[in-house]
């Protein structure tokens, strides 16, 4: 109203006006600041104090105006009054600043300057460029900036207030539209007088600014002006977008409008332009950091969230609380409980989570004043506690299952129990303890003692125990009573209803003090039977542990006492020892386990192919002895022992592969009653050697003969030893010729021995007691090492254009390093191993197991030949040829002979089939002990390869070898 008055009065009478409005808005504002308090007192009071300054000014510029006849002169001495209050008004602003901002806060004055700066480069432009370079006095040039300056400065400061986040109170808006008010009136006039135009914008304005200040002083909420507001978090919103597109758009617009003509206004523009410009784009790229900075630690809070939900119990969630705050918030973030809501980061705990933490506060610290993460702790508890809530339901949930679950099985145990003490083996007896009677007894009783429980109740142990250890059974009741023995096994007599005597184990055990029994528990079992055996097997030490059979040691005696008897009645005893044979390629092929099942099928048979009274041992790995100590004749004997070998002869499981086995009985029969047991069992096995010499899967009796052989086998054993060990053994070397030419193609190497004493011993003689003591692996090394020495030797000597050939027996085949051996040798001697032939015997390759396979292929893999031995004389010859892949088939010697006779020309068919064959597998035939000329012919004829023979060459020495190589000696048969 004023303010509309003013403007239709003259000028004078207007001025009069607003000074009148302009008295009494500051005397209501110095009344209004003696009743406020702190700081808004304080405001208030220099909000007066300013405006008495400016009144005064302006009055003082009126009344010298009117003394110089000038409308508003200046500078004049109103600006002494000017001056200070213009210092006043920013100052008064920036407390204000500082006493409600708290903090420093960059974004907001970033944001105070793009405003300023884009108000101030309107006002550059349309005004005080122009002004600057109009040629004005210094001093009207310099106040007219200090003014603008000041007042740009109180934009800035109350821009800056604006810009903070937080609650504006009434009082503090009217203030600030006070404050714009008086500054839009103040530049106004100072343009206005610069330009001599009309003063209708201040007339206006100052009464609107001087009754909006007084309404400020006197809103009730008056004494919040200067109160610290509470931050809140900072989100891109309508005010941002005005503010960053004003500033934007400002200087361009200035620019296109109203370009400054002098070089001051364009630089003018261009510093101004870039300080928006700088504010701008450091204000949005500190806002983007922020949010950048809430999604981090909203991800984390999402996180957190997740690690915390997999708890499953309630202490293991409260306990992760503050590792997960820590997570969340960084190394600062540490989570405290408080009962007081005195910290800024402090937060109400819900009911849930304040109950199993026992604080009604969280507390995260240190003091956090960013509203961003005052937002986030809030969500983190409030989540925190949903969750614990669900743990907690869960464990409630489970707890009820858990212990509906705990009662079935309770129930069910207490079922199972009273089902197991009813129909245990062992009795369970309960004593009291001052009576000592029974007042409980299972009913397994019945089973173990033959009375009926009822029986038993409301007696004594002098009614159970046996009289005999009546007193020992109640000193060891009394020692559990006074506890000095406990749990300590007894063992008491105690008497059948059949009157036989039962061995019972007992443990006492002091149970008063548990409820429902109130008494001494006594487990009682039977150990009649246990007891027995355990004699019976401590004293006789009889069983292999294996097949349940006797042992070689109880065989031994059971021979012994068979004997004693039988010299009393005069009747004989018979005795057979049964070897399995192969059964050691059970072993290599399908392990022990399952050979072991096998033995015992096996020993299974051997028992029930006997009768009652015949004593069957396990004498070692294979063999098993059979006792017949009541007067069998010598057809019964043999035909006990025929029967049991046709069993053992019968499929049997290995694993669950079908094999067949074989086996080999020596029998003896004592009928003069003048052998012990050693030497029966001596006989017996004697007889298998001749059994297993002459007579494979069969029974050989034993005579007199076969002691004296044994004799002087066991001598021929003995000095082979020492041949082979001294090294007093020999090789001779028989060539093999080739057919169509007659040349020399390779030597097979032959063991020779000439005995000091028995002089020249054969091969034939030798070689099977090799074989059969296990020396045939040494007399197999020292062959090979010996010829491989000798090839070296003769390569040396120009003669290397022949392979040398030499055994390995089947035994040796099988040993266990084998390879190993061989290869040492190879590489001992330094010998090519392609100039070595190794001759393996067909008889070996029947089994046709992976075992023999893997052996060959590990020869072959050391680069030595290979030649199959004695071709056609075993069962399954074109099984290994399929299986094996050898150099050399060489025919054997049974199939050479037929030959020389034209009738024989079945044989003759058969040899030129195994020639075919040979040459169909890409090998070389080679056939054995040529004798004849026709023999040759033939052979020849069907393109035999290779021959060997006393037609062609004797075994020759190794030194008159290389003579035959060059032609100089012929030593064929004539």
């Amino acid at each position: 109203m004023v303010s509309l008055i003013a403007v239709v009065l003259p000028a004078e009478s207007a001025q009069i006006l607003i000074f009148l409005w302009s008295v009494a808005a500051i005397v209501a504002l110095a009344i209004r600041s003696r009743q406020l308090s702190g700081h808004a007192r304080w405001v208030f009071g220099m909000l007066s104090l300013t405006a008495v300054l400016m009144v005064t000014g302006a009055a003082t510029r009126s009344v010298h105006g009117q003394a110089i006849g000038v409308a508003q002169p200046f500078p004049s001495y109103a600006d002494l009054l000017h001056v200070p209050g213009y210092l006043l008004v920013p100052f008064v602003f920036y407390r204000v600043l500082r006493i409600r901002a708290g903090q420093r806060d960059v974004d907001a004055w970033l944001d105070a300057i793009a405003l300023v700066g884009a108000a101030l480069l309107v006002f550059w432009v349309a005004f005080l460029s122009d002004f600057a370079t109009s040629g004005a006095p210094t001093l009207e040039v310099g106040l007219s900036v200090f003014y603008n300056a000041m007042v740009f400065l109180a934009l800035a400061l109350m821009a800056r207030m604006t810009a903070t986040p937080g609650h504006r109170p009434i009082s503090y808006q009217l203030l600030a539209v006070m404050s714009v008010c008086l500054v839009v009136a103040d530049i106004a006039g100072a343009v206005s007088s610069a330009l001599g135009s009309s003063l209708f914008v201040t007339v206006v304005l100052s009464p609107i600014g001087y009754g909006v200040g007084v309404a400020a002083a006197l809103h009730e909420s008056a004494d919040e002006v200067v109160e610290p507001p509470v931050r809140h978090e900072e989100r891109i919103g309508g005010f941002r977008y005005i503010t960053t597109a004003t500033a934007i758009a400002v200087p361009a617009l200035v620019t296109v409008l109203d370009p400054a003509d002098s070089a001051i206004g364009r630089l003018g523009t261009i510093a101004l332009s870039l300080t928006i410009a700088f504010a701008v784009v450091a204000r949005v790229i500190r806002l983007l950091a922020a949010q950048r900075r809430t999604v981090e630690l909203e991800n984390r809070l999402s996180t957190e969230l997740g690690r915390l939900a997999s708890h499953e119990t309630a202490p293991e969630f409260v306990e992760q609380l503050p590792w997960s705050a820590r997570e969340i918030f960084g190394h600062r973030g540490k989570l405290g409980w408080s009962n007081e809501p005195a910290e800024p980061c402090s937060v109400a705990l819900p009911t849930t989570l304040a109950q199993e933490v026992g604080h009604q506060y969280g507390v995260l610290r240190p003091e956090c004043g960013d509203p961003v993460h005052r937002r986030i702790f809030k969500s983190f508890i409030s989540d925190s506690d949903s969750i614990l809530s669900s743990i907690i339901s869960v464990e409630q949930q489970a707890e009820h299952r858990s212990q509906a679950e705990a009662a079935r099985v309770i129930a069910a145990n207490e079922r199972r129990f009273r089902a197991l003490v009813q129909n245990a083996a062992d009795a369970v007896m309960v004593f009291d303890p001052d009576t000592g009677e029974v007042t409980y007894i299972s009913d397994s009783v019945e089973r173990m003692l033959g009375h009926a429980p009822e029986a038993f109740v409301g007696k004594d142990l002098s009614w159970l125990a046996h009289q005999n250890d009546w007193d020992a059974a109640t000193r060891y009741f009394e020692s559990v009573l006074d506890g000095t023995e406990l749990h300590e096994a007894h063992e008491f007599r105690a008497i059948h209803a059949d009157g036989s005597v039962r061995l019972l184990q007992c443990v006492i055990t002091d149970m008063r003090d548990v409820a429902d029994i109130d008494g001494l528990v006594m487990n009682a079992t039977d150990v009649t039977d246990q007891r027995t055996l355990e004699r019976s097997l401590r004293n006789a030490e009889t069983i292999d542990p294996l097949t349940l059979l006797l042992n070689r040691n109880s065989f031994l005696r059971e021979t012994e006492t068979a004997i004693r008897r039988a010299s009393i009645s005069t009747t004989s005893v018979a005795m057979a020892i049964i070897n399995l044979d192969g059964f050691r390629l059970i072993n290599e092929a399908y392990g022990t386990a399952i050979a072991d099942e096998v033995l015992v099928e096996l020993a299974h048979r051997v028992r029930q192919g006997v009768r009652t009274e015949d004593v069957v041992a396990r004498l070692n790995g294979d063999e098993f002895g059979i006792l017949m100590p009541t007067g069998y004749t010598n057809t019964e004997a043999q035909a006990l022992v025929e029967r049991i070998l046709a069993e053992l002869s019968e499929t049997v499981l290995a694993g669950s592969r079908p094999v067949v086995l074989r086996a080999t009985a020596g029998l003896t029969i004592d009928s003069e009653l003048n052998s012990s047991a050693i030497e029966l069992i001596r006989n017996a096995d004697t007889a298998l050697d001749a059994a297993k010499q002459t007579a494979r899967g069969g029974v050989v009796h034993f005579d007199a003969a076969m002691s004296e052989e044994i004799s002087e086998k066991v001598e021929v054993r003995n000095r082979l030893q020492d041949a082979i060990r001294g090294e007093r053994l020999n090789l001779n070397y028989q060539p093999i010729v080739d057919i169509e030419h007659g040349r020399i193609v390779s030597l097979e190497a032959l063991s020779r021995w000439t005995d000091s004493e028995r002089g020249e011993i054969s091969p034939s003689v030798f070689i099977p007691i090799a074989e059969s003591s296990g020396m045939i692996s040494e007399l197999g090394e020292w062959a090979l090492r010996e010829a491989c020495t000798q090839v070296v030797d003769w390569a040396a000597d120009g003669y290397d254009e022949f392979t040398v050939s030499v055994n390995m027996s089947g035994h040796q085949l099988r040993e266990e390093n084998v390879i190993g051996r061989v290869r040492h040798i190879l590489n001992e001697t330094k010998v090519d191993p392609s100039r070595i032939m190794i001759e393996i015997t067909e008889s070996v390759l029947i089994d046709d197991t992976d075992f023999i396979a893997d052996r060959i292929r590990a020869l072959r893999d050391l680069g030595v030949g290979l030649a199959i031995d004695d071709f056609g004389t075993g069962y399954s010859s074109l099984s290994y040829l399929r299986r094996y892949e050898f150099d050399v088939l060489k025919i054997d010697r049974s199939f050479v002979i037929p030959l020389a006779d034209d009738s024989h020309k079945r044989e003759r068919e058969i040899v030129n089939a195994m020639i075919k064959l040979a040459q169909a597998l890409g090998a070389v035939t080679v056939a054995e002990g040529v004798e004849e000329n026709e023999e040759y012919a033939v052979l020849r004829t069907l393109g035999c390869d290779h021959a060997q023979g006393f037609l062609f060459f004797t075994p020759l020495k190794a030194e008159q070898i290389p003579s035959v190589l060059r032609g100089e000696a012929q030593t064929a048969a004539a």
